[in-house]
């Protein structure tokens, strides 16, 4: 009794429980290898549906293989992902606790669980890849810069320079630019400027009132 309370002979509860780890552990990288089985056949088994419907739209008219072309390379690149994740979070784990526990992975099993495992990851990653896809793209950030606004000093500059060219045409006639259209019209508006603004303008060019 004096022995087995100073622990040098061994327990019995910690020899099962070394037991019972061992065991869970060599069926935790049993499901695991399950589930990359569940895996290689989807992705494989992909390719077989493609190459299925090619016969029966031929056969049925339908465009069964034009939809499943479609999704063809998003859900490889799905099932390559979801079973990259499943080593990682999964196989890698139950591999260190089977080495550590020294125990043996049990005698290879389909169970659904993990089956369901595998096909709702890659469920998750494919629905969650096409949620993010087709999300609106965000409305364009205020710029930081003042967007400058419409230029009213351009049109002005250039009303200013045919003014002042028609006022030179006025003095001097002989230039050609003096019979542009667009001359001899401002010339005409600012000769009546002129008569209706200057006292006296219109006695002076036209003559006196009444003056025939």
């Amino acid at each position: 009794m004096r022995a087995s309370a100073n622990g040098s002979v061994p327990q019995p509860w910690k020899a099962q429980l070394e037991r019972k780890l061992a065991q869970g552990a060599g069926l935790a990288l049993s499901d695991c290898f399950v589930g990359l089985r569940a895996m290689f056949v989807l992705y494989f088994g992909i390719s077989a549906l493609l190459l299925a419907s090619i016969p029966l739209d031929w056969l049925c008219g339908t465009s069964l293989a034009g939809i499943s072309a479609d999704w063809y390379i998003e859900i490889k690149l799905t099932v390559l992902a979801a079973a990259l994740l499943w080593c990682v979070f999964f196989v890698a784990p139950a591999v260190a606790c089977v080495s550590l526990l020294n125990a043996k992975p049990e005698k290879f099993l389909w169970r659904a669980r993990p089956i369901v495992g595998a096909l709702a990851l890659n469920a998750m990653l494919f629905v969650g890849y096409q949620v993010w896809d087709h999300i609106p793209p965000r409305p364009p950030w205020p710029p930081e810069f003042i967007v400058p606004r419409t230029d009213i000093y351009g049109p002005r500059v250039a009303i200013l320079k045919l003014e002042f060219m028609a006022l030179r045409c006025m003095e001097d006639a002989t230039p050609d630019d003096c019979r542009r259209p667009d001359i001899i019209r401002l010339q005409t508006r600012l000769f009546f400027e002129l008569l209706d603004k200057v006292p006296g303008a219109a006695d002076t060019f036209v003559g006196p009132r009444g003056w025939v």
